[in-house]
């Protein structure tokens, strides 16, 4: 029965008379909203089960196997097409490890589009011997809008153990490697994720000036930089406007020959907060761009340990204006980087033109 309100009076005592009528009425009500409730979440599960909620790889039609060895890229490239035009969640389950590869004829893995939720606690790994790619997820062109983007909770894997480069340069011949790659959108965020065994250029690469409002929080970096030889790595490559920062943690390889920098950002009203970072050559780079001024980046909060330099600050020609740099700690340490060469010169705060 539908609860209604009851017109409530004091007694004569300045009491509420509850008499049994009136308790009866509210133990019908209450047990009315009881029922309405587990049907309700009654209705939901069957709507999760059914994947009416969210698009699962592991579900039929797209069959992935996801125990980390099977080539799964058609499927959950299908399964990320249905979520797309469904507008509905991918979710990657707890426990599944859905491995990818380069399909024929392109240099990525994975297409993603604006507005799609990839959500989960699953993980995407590349495929033993996969060979070199340009990105684990982007969209089918460069540049194309990936507005409202998200990843949220998920693991991917670069698997560089079972995939080393075995020559620096087609790291910068067009295979880099990301893991993320983007040119244009607003309102792309990268929150809750752990990324691990990393070798590339950048590992998630925001890179334009149609670049906007972006937030990347909360996510873990891990096993970065074991290469072959030395090269420019920028785990973070940020280009645009708008973008936040904030509560990462980066765990390098001490010494590593492919554990360069953490963060680079290129581009005004920046925040770069709340971060931690052990064991890279530099924890942040601060950088202009060349072609037009940049203003109001803010670093502070950050940590970093066993860093040779602390943070980078390059105007460029473009100029770099209002930069605000506060309140980080940095621990630097010359010895696991000497190899790197003779003019290895641990600074906390560089300032270049």
């Amino acid at each position: 029965m539908p609860y209604g309100p009851q017109a409530w009076v004091d007694g004569a005592a300045g009491g509420t008379p509850l008499d049994a009528a009136r308790l009866a009425h509210m133990e019908a009500g209450i047990e009315d909203a009881d029922t309405r409730l587990t049907a309700h979440d009654a209705a939901l599960a069957l709507r999760v089960a059914k994947g009416e909620l969210f698009v699962n790889p592991l579900d039929s039609p797209y069959n992935a196997v996801g125990d980390g060895t099977t080539n799964d890229t058609a499927a959950v490239q299908a399964a990320i097409d249905a979520a797309h035009s469904t507008k509905r969640p991918l979710l990657l389950p707890r426990g599944s490890v859905f491995a990818l590869t380069v399909p024929s004829g392109l240099d990525y893995m994975l297409q993603v589009y604006a507005g799609l939720q990839i959500v989960g606690a699953g993980t995407l790994k590349v495929r033993a011997a996969a060979g070199n790619y340009r990105s684990i997820m982007a969209g089918a062109t460069v540049p194309t809008d990936l507005t409202g983007l998200t990843l949220d909770g998920i693991t991917i894997d670069q698997n560089n153990t079972n995939n080393a480069i075995t020559e620096v340069p087609p790291l910068f011949a067009g295979y880099p490697r990301y893991a993320l790659y983007a040119a244009l959108g607003s309102r792309i965020t990268v929150r809750n994720c752990h990324f691990t065994n990393i070798d590339s250029t950048n590992t998630i690469a925001l890179n334009g000036t149609a670049v906007l409002d972006t937030r990347i929080i909360n996510n873990s970096f891990t096993n970065v930089g074991t290469s072959i030889a030395f090269h420019d790595h920028s785990t973070l490559y940020i280009a645009g406007t708008g973008m936040e920062i904030s509560g990462n943690t980066f765990q390098g390889v001490s010494g590593g020959l492919g554990a360069f920098t953490a963060i680079e950002t290129h581009g005004g009203q920046q925040v770069v907060t709340n971060n931690r970072v052990s064991d890279y050559f530099i924890v942040a780079n601060v950088t202009g761009v060349i072609s037009t001024g940049t203003e109001n980046v803010v670093v502070s909060d950050n940590v970093g340990l066993d860093t040779c330099d602390g943070i980078v600050v390059w105007s460029m020609t473009g100029g770099l204006n209002n930069c605000i740099i506060h309140d980080n700690v940095l621990t630097l340490d010359r010895d696991p980087w000497s190899g790197m060469s003779a003019f290895v010169f641990p600074r906390g705060i560089a300032i270049y033109p």
